[in-house]
């Protein structure tokens, strides 16, 4: 399945939180199908009982968009991020995170991420994101018939904020403080 048009990524999970089925609803009405691909990255799970998985071909043929949606699997740490700098924009409508990880993966790639405005995301990347409100498809179709987007100029700086060196540091010291106060 060589990737030949532009296309719109999402890396993650396919449990019910992960709100793929909001994705697949906005990318079929916002009506872009023809220009665009919409590649799913990600792990088939292990629990299928508890997986929108296995309904995304039913999903996208009732939504009349087979043809342009791709489902790649499982892809390498490297490979993520070739996919993730390539794509025109990375979409994680996620709504429940710790984190959001893929948001960060995508700003780190240089692409412009569109993702739910929750108060997770907006704390963790002020201004780094194009965002919509959470589980409202039709808002995210509108940002998905705007492309190509911008990359937002804070972008950067957000992503800067999180690093691997920066994360163990932190860790080491509270180690530290903890064995201390023992």
């Amino acid at each position: 399945s060589d990737l030949e048009r532009s296309f719109i990524a999402y890396v993650g999970g396919f449990d019910p939180r992960k709100n793929v089925s909001t994705l697949l609803r906005a990318f079929a009405d916002s009506g872009i199908a023809p220009q665009y691909d919409l590649v799913l990255m990600g792990e088939p799970p292990h629990d299928r009982l508890y997986s929108t998985y296995r309904d995304i071909p039913k999903h996208c043929e009732t939504l009349g968009v087979t043809e342009s949606v791709r489902r790649i699997g499982f892809v390498t740490e490297s490979h993520k991020h070739a996919l993730l700098s390539a794509a025109e924009a990375v979409v994680f409508p996620s709504t429940y995170e710790g984190f959001g990880l893929p948001i960060l993966e995508g700003i780190r790639a240089g692409t412009p991420v569109i993702a739910p405005d929750t108060v997770l995301n907006a704390e963790l990347f002020p201004q780094a994101y194009h965002g919509y409100p959470p589980n409202q498809p039709t808002a995210l179709a509108r940002l998905l018939r705007s492309l190509p987007l911008r990359v937002p100029k804070h972008a950067a700086r957000s992503a800067a904020r999180y690093s691997w060196p920066e994360t163990s540091a932190k860790v080491r010291d509270a180690l530290e403080q903890a064995v201390e106060k023992t």
